[in-house]
């Protein structure tokens, strides 16, 4: 499990728990509060699982 941050949308600010994949990161998209994030880095290399973020995805129109 690893905790990140959400940017953005309905759940600005908040963090989750999420479980890591077998390839040790979690998933690439999650649905949370009617909207969806998508997962993103902060800040430039090297990155470490820590420095991970949920961002909101706009839904195209």
């Amino acid at each position: 499990m690893i905790s990140l941050g959400i940017e953005g949308g309905p759940c600005d600010g908040q963090e989750i728990t999420v479980p890591v994949g077998e390839h040790g990161r979690p998933a690439g998209q999650l649905e949370l509060g009617g909207a969806s994030y998508v997962l993103r880095m902060f800040g430039a290399e090297p990155h470490a699982d820590a420095d991970w973020h949920y961002c909101h995805m706009n839904p195209q129109e």
